[in-house]
């Protein structure tokens, strides 16, 4: 692919995750090519549907998730960086990720029916969070028994739109929820 329809292809994916966030994954096409300042035709040539363009955006966001696990990862194994607060950075990169909001949009029910490119991409997912919670209870940041799954799905949960916008009464509201879930998260499950 020439450089240029690339980059335009990047664009409409980038557009799209963003509106996906806002908007859920109903979007109009049209408002998608604007935000990519592009066409239409030029979103269609490049997603013949709308699924097809979906299924590029939960590649996107996957691959952009997996380089961060794989950075973090490293700079966690790293001896000389032991002072720093990877589970934090962990549970606020996902956050800001907006994952509660793009996760229905992007996984069937059935993760059965997955490409075999998502496929491989949620195992190597899979993947880095097992190594990452190996990291947090190494050093004792991550209490006994918790999965990646656990870590993901509670915060998630914790993080989920709310009817009120109680962030105008509470402003750091988001921090305190981390903290008090990145307690538990130490604390690991009962005995």
């Amino acid at each position: 692919m020439r450089a240029d329809a690339l980059h335009r292809r990047t664009a409409i994916i980038a557009a799209a995750c963003q509106l996906f966030r806002s908007h859920g994954d109903n979007v109009a096409l049209d408002k998608v090519a604007a935000q990519a300042g592009v066409s239409v035709a030029t979103v269609y040539r490049n997603f013949p549907n709308r699924a097809s363009l979906i299924r590029a955006c939960a590649e996107y966001m996957g691959d952009a998730f997996a380089r961060f696990q794989q950075r973090l990862i490293a700079d966690f194994e790293d001896p000389k960086n032991s002072g720093n607060d990877y589970v934090r950075a962990y549970a606020t990169h996902i956050l800001t990720m907006e994952l509660n909001t793009l996760i229905p949009a992007f996984i069937p029910q059935d993760l059965d029916s997955l490409s075999p490119e998502l496929t491989a991409q949620r195992d190597l997912l899979e993947s880095n969070g097992r190594r990452f919670i190996e990291l947090g209870q190494q050093h004792g940041e991550i209490g006994p028994g918790v999965t990646h799954l656990e870590f993901i799905v509670g915060l998630l949960s914790l993080a989920r739109p709310r009817e009120v916008d109680v962030e105008a009464y509470q402003p750091d509201l988001q921090e305190m929820i981390i903290d008090l879930y990145l307690a538990g998260i130490k604390r690991g499950h009962r005995a």
